[in-house]
């Protein structure tokens, strides 16, 4: 059976996008926990005008209303991702082949990366969470 996240595999980036032909990051996280985990987060409007501090900001207030931080991440959680230390970029973490994380990023098309990969982007910051009304609304 191949895992759900091969339906996004190549969906192109572009800013602000909330799919299904082309997602941004934060548009791609919320397609996913709102198809395979019924969880509707909110949305954070990302054009290329926004700065990484506009994105951080927005991310942090939502990630501090409905998230909770975890010590080890697990198939589905959501990542957040910073080149510093305001956060910019989300992805979701699978547990397939020991780690990895769908995601899609600066003009890149959804892929999936290790998390060795994710670093070597320029990413130092990553910080993985639950979302509150994780798992009381999985579908089953």
């Amino acid at each position: 059976m191949m895992h759900w996240a091969a339906q996004y595999i190549g969906k192109p980036h572009e800013p602000g996008a909330r799919g299904p032909d082309a997602y941004d990051c934060w548009g791609l996280l919320r397609e996913v926990y709102h198809t395979h985990y019924g969880i509707d987060i909110p949305d954070i409007p990302i054009r290329d005008s926004n700065s990484a501090l506009a994105v951080h900001r927005q991310m942090d207030e939502i990630i501090q209303e409905d998230w909770i931080k975890l010590e080890k991440p697990f198939d589905g959680c959501a990542i957040a991702m910073s080149q510093r230390h305001a956060y910019h970029h989300a992805g979701i973490y699978l547990a397939e082949r020991g780690g990895v994380v769908l995601h899609c990023w600066d003009r890149h098309n959804v892929c999936i990366d290790t998390m060795s990969r994710i670093r070597l982007k320029g990413i130092r910051r990553i910080t993985f969470y639950r979302h509150r009304l994780w798992p009381t609304s999985l579908k089953p």
